[in-house]
């Protein structure tokens, strides 16, 4: 286990620059590298990057810009992207889950996204950074830190890549969400194609998705209320 003293963690602090500049770790000592990997788990330094989200044989893949600090930061990222694009993959999904549960025999595999940096990534110190080289704070525990992403790029095999650039991402993720892609209408439209009930089709939400606080009996009515709008919008157009 490698052990660091105060003095050459802020001596190395000294080194890490105050503005995004490019981390080159060619010239890092193997100490260096453990140094760096220390301070952006103890949150005094934070990343900036690029990065391709990919779900293997869709489409659809994904190019995003994350920032990050602290021993959950990447984690963090991760996870905010894989909601961004859900409502993009989420029918592959619901098409891998049908086949596992139409064939019981076989092993579920589960479909993970592949997460790919793209090289080089960006480096400053964060403002807790700033205040340990200056001496007046001394965190040296790791911290479960923050990622966010604030860029998307869609990447589509049969057309011409797209981007879109936000600055209040969070806010406007709903808005982007709705034209995309519904769970729920998804999965009504393949249980009607297999003529499911309305309770068959709550009890095999329920079971898709555990996590679901609403009933049985709740997710019957939602079904039979979502029927009856489809309906009418059938009548109407």
């Amino acid at each position: 286990m490698t052990i660091f003293h105060r003095d050459e963690l802020v001596d190395f602090l000294g080194k890490v620059p105050e503005r995004w500049e490019v981390l080159n770790r060619d010239d890092m000592s193997a100490r260096e590298s453990k140094l760096t990997l220390l301070v952006f788990y103890a949150g005094l330094t934070e990343y900036r990057f690029d990065f391709f989200y990919r779900l293997q044989d869709h489409p659809q893949g994904f190019a995003f810009e994350g920032q990050a600090s602290g021993r959950k930061g990447f984690a963090k990222v991760g996870h905010a992207a894989f909601s961004e694009v859900y409502p993009y993959w989420v029918e592959a999904y619901e098409l891998h889950e049908s086949h596992w549960f139409e064939n019981d025999y076989r092993p579920k595999l589960e479909l993970v996204p592949r997460f790919e940096i793209l090289y080089p990534v960006k480096w400053r110190l964060t403002e807790l950074g700033t205040n340990t080289l200056i001496g007046t704070s001394d965190p040296l525990d790791e911290i479960e830190g923050y990622g966010v992403i604030s860029n998307r790029k869609l990447i589509d095999r049969y057309s011409k890549p797209h981007s879109v650039r936000v600055e209040n991402f969070n806010e406007l993720a709903d808005v982007l969400h709705q034209p995309v892609a519904d769970p729920w209408g998804l999965h009504c439209k393949r249980c009607k194609d297999k003529r499911y009930t309305h309770q068959e089709i709550a009890e095999e939400w329920k079971v898709r998705h555990p996590e679901s606080k609403e009933t049985i009996a709740q997710l019957k009515k939602r079904s039979e209320n979502y029927a009856a709008e489809q309906n009418r919008r059938a009548k109407n157009s």
